[in-house]
């Protein structure tokens, strides 16, 4: 049973690591991608995805600020993601993915439970 999850979340990773949406490709480039994109997913909804909250959640070992700062600056510049002023302070910038790409997002969480359970 083990091995066909591994089998299975193998040719899911291979397929979408592949795909030709802008989204996946920028999802799946690197870790620090994934880990960029997971927080803004979760806290976007919250008007809560800055770029010190999400700093503060990845490890300088794996991401330092400037590789994050430009992974969101990327992420804006090719339409992932939507970034605006926080109406409390307007320093801060708040980031959320595009509706599509929350609902990508979904649907890979989605994916991932029918994998592994």
């Amino acid at each position: 049973m083990v091995d066909r999850v591994f089998l299975k979340f193998k040719d899911d990773l291979i397929q979408h690591v592949n795909s030709n949406d802008k989204f996946l490709k920028f999802f799946y480039s690197k870790r620090s991608h994934v880990l960029v994109v997971l927080l803004i997913a979760y806290y976007g909804n919250k008007d809560n995805a800055t770029f010190e909250n999400i700093n503060s959640k990845i490890p300088n070992l794996i991401c330092s600020r400037t590789s994050i700062k430009t992974i969101l600056d990327q992420g804006v510049a090719k339409g992932l993601f939507l970034k605006k002023s926080s109406s409390r302070d307007k320093r801060k910038q708040l980031y959320k993915l595009t509706p599509e790409n929350q609902k990508k997002m979904h649907d890979w969480v989605k994916r991932l439970q029918n994998i592994f359970s």
